[in-house]
């Protein structure tokens, strides 16, 4: 299953002014184009985060070096789309850790693994090596201890991540989360996490959101800036954009084609005429003649208050 993405193919096959509907094996050919500013953030935090894959890598790596001693590793983390990660979390003998941030956003870091790398993750971190003949069946429900070591990682990760890329440390401490389910799309980012041991492997998916790579940004308006007039004069220069309406009439849609095709439309001239504001009537009267052309005798108002 793949996310939904509100993202726009532009074709430039047009016929007859219509848009031309892409076969899905030639829609790759064309761009994708994000129409908010939550999708615009959101990629330019992607390309972010890859440009920081390596800053990544070390942050990480350093704090597994600090709780797995005496044992040589190496870290490896991609960017992954992420579209089966749902139907991932759903399957049992799984464990996902949430660890909040402290911030305006309400945000959180998220740690998802199968149970039996959680139980090898325990055994390194506590000092003793990873069971080459463990059965899966015993690994269906994990223990206290086995979570806490996974909220430690992922608690750490996060602080360190944090103190490297925004100078602060904000994060609680990992709570197991039970009603798994991957964190929202266009919001979080899905990492790959694999570490390399001398003879083993263990591997984890990680969420961070993107304001970790790409600050929001502010208001577009902001109305302390905002010009403020002060006095009536400045009001009454202010300039809209009105009309004025000698007739209206509702017709059918077969009238209407008829007319596109040539056809008369007739019309009956009202003997009032209105002046509007978008729909709004403000100004009754009639149309004149005045110096050769035509102008707008106003003979009723309604009260306008500034």
């Amino acid at each position: 299953m793949q996310d939904m993405a509100f993202n726009v193919k532009v074709s430039r096959e047009l016929k007859m002014n219509k848009l031309k509907l892409i076969p899905a094996d030639k829609a790759a050919e064309f761009p994708y184009f994000p129409l908010t500013q939550e999708h615009r953030r959101f990629e330019q935090s992607v390309e972010r985060a890859r440009m920081l894959l390596s800053d990544l890598r070390q942050v990480i790596n350093a704090e597994l070096n600090q709780l797995i001693n005496g044992m040589s590793l190496e870290v490896d983390i991609n960017l992954c789309q992420g579209n089966s990660l749902d139907l991932w979390l759903k399957e049992s003998g799984r464990l996902m850790m949430g660890c909040p941030i402290a911030n305006e956003f309400d945000e959180h870091t998220y740690l998802a693994m199968d149970n039996i790398s959680a139980h090898h993750l325990a055994d390194i971190c506590l000092g003793g090596e990873i069971s080459q003949s463990l059965d899966p069946d015993s690994c269906i429900d994990l223990s206290a201890t086995e979570c806490r070591v996974a909220g430690r990682l992922l608690h750490r990760t996060t602080l360190a991540i944090q103190k490297r890329f925004n100078g602060n440390k904000s994060a609680l401490p990992a709570l197991r989360i039970e009603k798994m389910a991957a964190p929202a799309s266009y919001i979080y980012l899905p990492f790959k996490v694999r570490v390399l041991l001398e003879k083993d492997a263990l591997s984890w998916f990680l969420w961070l959101p993107s304001t970790m790579f790409v600050a929001p940004e502010e208001p577009e308006i902001n109305r302390d800036k905002m010009p403020i007039m002060s006095s009536d004069e400045q009001w009454l220069g202010f300039p809209v954009k009105g009309r004025v309406e000698m007739a209206s009439r509702s017709i059918s849609l077969s009238l209407l084609n008829a007319c596109m095709n040539g056809a008369v439309l007739p019309i009956e001239m009202s003997k009032e005429a209105v002046f509007k504001l978008d729909k709004q009537v403000l100004l009754k009267g009639r149309v004149v003649e005045q110096d050769n052309s035509l102008a707008f005798q106003v003979t009723k108002t309604k009260e306008l208050t500034l």
